[in-house]
């Protein structure tokens, strides 16, 4: 009996090995036993005082590490605790079964371990709200997969063994980052310069090989092209032609969207940097100079800017921006290549970019700075920049690489950290990326579904963080539907012009049937006449703060009073005939064929109807800042929304017949003899033509801030742009073909009979003409009225 008794005794303990079971029994009854050989087993005991009951403790340093849609928490175990655990082995030679041990015996087998520790993880996606359990580990490290990119998620620890769980670690928050890194570029060895084409190709210099990798927004290589020797930057213009500037033999080389070979330019001696403006010219940066070349490769000049020149960028007005890293300072030049203006910025300046407003980031290479310029705020281009801000690139040592999205966040490559950071435009944190494997991070470029690339110089390939930016990268030079095919501008077109004072702060112009001109005194609540020599004939008060000018059939002057919100009528001797209410800050005014007079209410989103004697006929819904008003053939009236970004068309009796998308702040707006819709977006420094069905047939960038728009009888398009003091003239595929230089602040716009082209200049209080110079008089769709685009 007590044989028996020892057997059950010893098979109870053996399966509470093998199993993992605690027997609280001094006995075990096992059936189903096999013949001979009959099993073996060991019997020992467990102390839960030594291995079992210690009181769990928090674990302690909880820190996360995110990457692409997963984390990975990392803890420190409490000081003087020991993880216990046990091994069961099979004992082959001997025939044993199953042997519980706490070392591996020799001739055994490792069968199955268990822990008498472990920590449990726990999730939740509001912080400090209801944590779910994830998962459990026996380590003091866990990776947690499939989780949201972009989104908060907070994590606690406890441990736990059979004594019960401890309480929760210190919370811990992260976000899994975008990062997706590509394998698929093996051949290039030092990827550096980086640029996006239109079809969301990505093209990178490979200098170590003197070549140029084009890639697929997925990493795959459609092709290797050679270039010259050591290229060290690239840019692409608005035909998908990719310039690229080779340092060591100093020629830019030129290739087709296929990548073949067109062109190949000797420029000069250590060339380091490119950009492409709006007129498609190719800006080089060398050791000793700027060069720039036409489209075709032509060179157009050379100019000196400083010692030390580094990177480039251009601005909505053409003007080069040029990091001076030995003098520590950023030098800005005209288009003519003029030097406009020197600022000490008082760390080492290497990259340089604009974003909008033409604000200016520049990246120092030895400091842990960025530096912003704004230029809105320049009140003087003497020494300093009146308007320096100096942000933490955070841990950032070495800023290699610099890039702004389209609604000015700015992108950092901290080469000294291997990260990504993300500032808004004020130089707050927004997000930081930390490179896969502590990857050396190089340059940064943004596709336009808000992709950021950024190049890994020396380890052959290059990171993608998806979808993190505010859409594609600000380039202020360059528009996409720009006409590659137009001539440069003429910069500095002789022409004769003649200057005449006209009241204070001139605002817009109308021409009457014999000639003279009628100009808004904006400052002055007058309106000026002068004759077709610019006689003053005289001087008529009219409402507060005058606008817009139109001119009836009968001769009579009709004048928007913005904050007057009235119209004030005029005959042609200047005599007031009436003033009518219409809504908040009229600003565009038209006439119709039958003498209705439309103005457009800045202040109130609607258009108002009067009859010609002054009467409302009624109130018509726009968009949000109707500024500008122009009426076509047919009698529908187009209305440039400033605040909302489009334009409105309305049919002759004020229904609604669309309202189509523009660019930034439209304000003045013409029409055609093809009924082409041609408006100014002032805040892209940009015109956008529209067809009569309100489909966008082009958009053309000029100079800075687009005012006023009139057209010709040829068919050309004339712009005054306020913030460049200058009238632009397009042809009617919209390339520029003269550039006139003009009075300050270029406001108002109308062509008289004989060609001549007036300008009201704002700032000056006087108006300029242009004589003979436009395919004759103002072209209006509709019978009898003259009205300068809305302005």
């Amino acid at each position: 009996m007590r044989k028996a008794y020892t057997f059950v005794c010893i098979k109870a303990l053996a399966l509470l090995f093998i199993f993992g079971l605690i027997i609280p029994a001094d006995k075990y009854t096992s059936a189903g036993m096999s013949a001979p050989p009959a099993p073996l087993f060991f019997i020992s005991s467990v102390s839960g005082n030594t291995k079992k009951g210690r009181p769990p403790v928090p674990p302690a340093y909880l820190t996360i590490t995110p990457g692409y849609k997963k984390v990975i928490l990392v803890w420190g175990m409490p000081i003087n605790v020991k993880i216990y655990k046990e091994e069961y082995y099979r004992d082959i030679n001997k025939n044993i079964k199953h042997t519980a041990k706490k070392t591996k015996p020799a001739s055994h087998s490792l069968l199955k371990e268990r822990y008498y520790t472990h920590y449990n993880i726990y999730i939740t996606k509001t912080p400090g709200g209801t944590y779910t359990k994830v998962g459990f580990t026996t380590t003091t490290s866990y990776t947690i997969t499939g989780l949201t990119n972009r989104t908060v998620y907070c994590f606690e620890v406890t441990e736990e063994n059979s004594a019960g769980e401890s309480a929760r670690s210190k919370q811990a928050c992260s976000t899994p980052q975008d990062i997706y890194m590509t394998e698929k570029a093996p051949l290039g060895i030092a990827f550096h310069r980086i640029a996006i084409d239109k079809l969301g190709n990505v093209w990178m210099t490979d200098h170590a090989n003197n070549s140029v990798f084009i890639l697929d927004s997925d990493g795959t290589i459609k092709g290797i092209y050679s270039v010259g020797k050591n290229p060290q930057a690239l840019a692409i213009d608005t035909a998908g032609n990719v310039w690229v500037a080779n340092h060591d033999d100093g020629t830019v080389t030129k290739l087709n969207p296929a990548g073949i070979t067109v062109g190949t330019y000797h420029v000069g001696e250590l060339l380091k940097d490119i950009a492409i403006d709006a007129h498609n010219n190719a800006w080089i940066v060398s050791d000793r100079n700027i060069v720039e070349l036409s489209p075709d490769g032509r060179l157009l000049g050379s100019y000196i800017v400083g010692m030390s020149p580094g990177n480039i960028a251009i601005d909505s007005s053409g003007n080069l921006w040029i990091s001076l890293y030995q003098e520590k300072a950023v030098v800005e030049v005209k288009p003519t290549g003029i030097i406009s203006a020197l600022y000490k910025v008082k760390v080492t300046p290497l990259i340089i970019a604009i974003g909008p407003s033409d604000t200016i980031w520049v990246g120092s290479t030895r400091s842990r700075k960025i530096v912003q310029l704004k230029q809105s705020q320049i009140i003087t281009r003497q020494g300093d920049f009146p308007a320096i801000s100096y942000y933490d690139t955070y841990r950032g040592y070495y800023p290699a690489g610099l890039a702004i999205d389209a609604l000015g966040n700015v992108w950092i490559s901290n080469r000294g950290s291997r990260q990504v950071v993300e500032l808004d435009k004020d130089g707050n944190l927004i997000g930081a990326y930390n490179m896969p494997s502590g990857l050396e991070t190089g340059r940064i470029a943004i596709d336009t579904s808000g992709n950021v690339f950024i190049t890994h110089p020396n380890d052959n390939n290059f990171t993608e963080i998806v979808g993190v930016a505010k859409g594609p990268q600000y380039l202020p030079y360059k528009t996409s539907m720009v006409n590659s095919s137009c001539p440069n501008a003429i910069k500095g077109q002789k022409f004769s012009m003649s200057v005449f004072q006209a009241g204070h702060s001139t605002n817009s112009i109308a021409i009457d049937a014999a000639g003279n001109l009628w100009v808004s005194n904006n400052g002055g609540n007058s309106v000026t006449k002068l004759s077709p020599t610019g006689s003053i004939i005289g001087v008529y008060e009219v409402g507060q703060n005058p606008v817009g000018v139109a001119i009836d059939k009968s001769g009579n002057v009709w004048v928007a009073n913005y904050s007057g919100n009235s119209v004030t009528e005029l005959n042609s001797a200047g005599t007031a005939i009436g003033i009518y209410n219409v809504g908040t800050n009229p600003v565009g005014i038209a006439i119709d064929a039958l003498g209705n007079v439309w103005v457009a209410n800045y202040g109130t989103n609607f258009v108002t109807e009067l009859n010609p004697l002054g009467s409302r006929i009624a109130n018509y819904g726009v968009g949000n800042k109707p500024a500008g008003i122009a009426i076509d053939a047919s009698g529908n009236v187009w209305t440039a929304n400033y605040g909302s970004n489009s334009v409105t068309e309305l049919d002759p009796i004020g229904t609604m017949r669309g309202t189509y998308s523009v660019g930034s702040n439209p304000y003045g707006i013409a029409i055609d003899a093809s009924g082409n819709v041609w408006v100014a977006d002032r805040g892209e420094n940009a015109i956008t033509e529209l067809t009569n069905t309100g489909l966008t047939k082009g958009i053309y960038t000029v100079d800075n801030d687009p005012a006023s728009i009139a057209i010709d009888a040829a068919g050309n398009i004339w712009v005054t742009t306020f913030n460049s003091n200058s009238v632009i003239e397009l042809n009617p595929e919209g390339c520029i073909v003269a550039h006139y230089s003009i009075g300050k602040c270029t406001l108002g716009l109308a062509i008289d009979a004989s060609g001549n082209v007036w300008s009201a200049n704002w700032y000056n209080d006087t108006i300029s003409k242009l004589e003979n110079v436009s395919g004759g008089p103002q072209y209006f769709p509709y019978s009898g009225p003259q009205f300068p685009g809305g302005f």
